[in-house]
């Protein structure tokens, strides 16, 4: 059996309903006790209705040598943030960081990441992103900013700041 497109949707009271094809599932859960993904048990992604989530991804820039999931946990923790990996398959790792309110989505080939995906969820998500670009920097890739419209993702600014007097 196959479903089409899955959406979450909210009802008045707040309770989480999910779509398939258009059309409500028997399924509703109430807002207070988590999302679908927390009774299924997946990572606490939120991804649908969101306003409080924005989303960067990370890419190599040219000539970048390879470098490990390992390597972006460090790079996370020397940029002043911590971060933990779950492996989800060979080809798939999520960096997580409660304390940044942030997840990253890796995609893995060869052993190494070739983009992550990295999802900021706090109020203000100044903190987490300059911890990200950080790492980022460290490690010869790029953050470009996701928006609306994918042919206008804005890359952003990695290289080291300078104070001015």
């Amino acid at each position: 059996m196959t479903f089409g497109p899955i959406s979450e949707a909210r009802s008045a009271d707040e309770s989480l309903e999910i779509q398939l094809d258009g059309g409500r599932s028997p399924l509703a859960i109430p807002r207070q006790h988590g999302t679908l993904n927390d009774h299924l048990g997946f990572p606490s992604i939120d991804r649908i209705g969101n306003p409080d989530m924005v989303e960067y991804l990370a890419l190599p820039a040219w000539n970048t040598p390879p470098r490990s999931i390992d390597d972006w946990v460090e790079g996370i923790t020397e940029a002043g943030g911590s971060a933990t990996l779950r492996r989800e398959s060979s080809s798939v790792c999520w960096l997580l960081s409660p304390a940044l309110n942030l997840e990253g989505y890796a995609l893995i080939e060869s052993g190494n990441p070739s983009a992550i995906n990295f999802e900021l969820k706090a109020d203000d998500p100044s903190h987490a992103l300059a911890v990200i670009t950080a790492a980022a920097h460290s490690l010869g890739w790029e953050i470009h900013a996701e928006g609306d419209d994918d042919d206008r993702d804005e890359e952003v600014d990695t290289s080291p700041s300078i104070d001015e007097e």
